[in-house]
Formats: structure tokens, sequence, C-alpha cells
């Protein structure tokens, strides 16, 4: 049975994005695996990464990364998907402290792909993927640019699919992908 690893910056991109195609797919009798990076649960959020859970309703209180995986689990399950959760903190518990900051691109300090490349190189062992997915970069997040960083590299025999990021590929149609990847797609 071929494998089609997608993976995904955050616990909604690959749904959003291209979860049809992971549904066509699994039930073309692929073996689809959704592997999320950033999906690390993080006690007592301050500063912005507690403002970005404040204006969903959420209170301070709550495991919203364990919500969201649990909302994950559920949404690869319809897709006919297997959910893998690499243990990353999201952007905002990076020092990425303000929206404008998250969509600035990558910081220098900010050098997680690195450790992040070597654990996909772990999935590709493992899974051997006949095809990989990944965001283009629309939107300029931090963490989707960190994603397309950690793929450069993984080795050959796997093609890589650029997909386009929802919402913002939604927001702007014209969107091009992030210049990190600009003439590569």
């Amino acid at each position: 049975m071929p494998t089609a690893l997608f993976l995904s910056p955050h616990l909604d991109d690959v749904a959003f994005s291209c979860g049809g195609t992971a549904a066509r797919l699994s039930a073309a009798g692929w073996r689809c695996v959704v592997a999320t990076a950033f999906t690390r649960s993080v006690p007592n959020p301050t500063g912005f990464a507690l403002a970005c859970q404040l204006d969903k309703g959420l209170s301070a209180d709550v495991d919203y990364m364990a919500l969201r995986r649990a909302e994950d689990a559920a949404a690869c399950a319809a897709l006919g998907a297997e959910a893998v959760w690499l243990d990353f903190p999201e952007a905002p518990h990076r020092g990425y402290h303000s929206a404008a900051e998250l969509f600035a691109g990558v910081k220098p300090h900010d050098a997680v792909y690195e450790t992040l490349h070597t654990q996909l190189g772990d999935l590709c062992e493992e899974f051997r993927p006949g095809v990989i997915f990944t965001p283009q970069g629309l939107g300029n997040h931090a963490d989707h640019l960190q994603l397309i960083c950690a793929v450069y590299g993984l080795g050959p025999g796997e093609p890589v699919v650029w997909y386009r990021d929802t919402p913002y590929a939604i927001r702007d149609p014209h969107a091009r992908p992030a210049p990190l990847i600009a003439g590569r797609e």
C-alpha cells in the first residue's frame, strides 16, 4: 500500500488546505499520515501566547493544544488518515510577541527547523512515503516557514507536492509561495 505523508504546521492546516486530497487517497487505498509539527502543550501561557488562546473564548486554564489535538484526531479519522503529533511549541511560545512578528518571517534566533528536519527524516524512514505534501508558506507565518525549511534535503525518492495554505490562499487567491521556496514549486 503506498503512503502519502501530509506535513502540517498546525493542527488544522492539512484538514483545511488539502483534507479532500487525503480523503480521496485514503478511499483509493493509500495509507495517509498527517504529521503535525507544532502541537506542544505549554502550561501557564503568558503574553501574546495567552492572548491567542483567550481570543478564541477559552480561559487561561484550558490546555488549548490538548483540545486541538482531540479535534485533529477526529478530523484525521474522518479523512481516513493517521495523526502523528510532533512536540514543538508554536511560534508565540518561541519568542514571537505579536501578530505582526508572527507573519514577518522567521526570527534569526529561531532555528527550530533544524531539529524538525531530523524528526521529519525519521518519519520518512518509518513511513517511506511515496509522496509528501507540505505547505507553500502563503501568509508568511513563521511556523509554516519553519516546516518548509525542515523539508529541504529530506532525501531522494519522495516527491513533494506543495499545497496552498488555507486560509491564506482564500484571503489572497493570487498569493505566491514564500520567497523561501519561490521558484522551487
